[in-house]
């Protein structure tokens, strides 16, 4: 094979490999971004109460402003603001507030 054909086949190759890669993320693409969260956290390998804790304790060191728009964010996203989040899965676990 010629420089120019291997040359060729390699680009054949590579774009081959682009489109099959490109039609492959097309597929999974999330209908909303609610949905990509979703995945996202449960795709993430993370220490879930570590990052439970640290979630608490971010929120409870916010200023009034910071945990109000948080609190928008966390109603889009499951119809509760994180403050009724924590303070039921506190009553749930018995857990004294932080």
């Amino acid at each position: 094979m010629s420089n120019k054909q291997n040359d060729k086949y390699i680009e054949t190759f590579k774009s081959n490999l682009e489109d099959s890669y490109l039609k492959h993320l097309k597929e999974d693409i999330p209908e909303t971004l609610i949905d990509l969260i979703k995945e996202e956290m449960e795709n993430d390998y993370y220490d879930r109460q570590q990052a439970s804790e640290d979630l608490i304790r971010n929120y409870q060191r916010s200023t009034p402003k910071e945990k109000h728009m948080i609190d928008l964010a966390f109603i889009a996203l499951c119809g509760f603001s994180l403050e009724t989040l924590i303070t039921t899965y506190e009553r749930m676990t018995d857990n004294e507030p932080n």
